[in-house]
């Protein structure tokens, strides 16, 4: 399985792999399956579907999926107290528990 977070030069990655490592965790998989990869060119950004970082991706799918076009940018995300670069912790395990879910079914 191939668990990612994908970031842009310019974004600090450390909460978004901490609250992606937890959220693993709690759907009983090892944190340490997470590979952080930076996306570089907007020619990668658009071959990786990629639409801001933190961009979060399970077998090369996004799990917050967007209609925007893939691009060099920041992502943020609703929160119950604002906005932030990373989901709160049941909203990332709930998109995380249903990308586990289609894997299952397709592998």
């Amino acid at each position: 399985m191939d668990i990612q977070v994908l970031t842009i030069q310019g974004y600090s990655h450390e909460d978004a792999l901490t609250a992606f490592a937890r959220a693993l965790a709690l759907e009983g998989y090892d944190p340490e399956l997470i590979k952080v990869h930076r996306v570089t060119t907007e020619g990668e950004a658009l071959a990786l579907r990629f639409h801001g970082s933190p961009t979060f991706a399970l077998n090369g799918m996004d799990l917050f999926p967007s209609d925007n076009t893939p691009a060099l940018t920041f992502r943020v995300s609703g929160a119950m107290k604002g906005f932030s670069a990373v989901p709160c912790l049941d909203v990332l395990q709930a998109h995380l528990h249903a990308g586990l879910e289609s894997a299952e079914q397709y592998s």
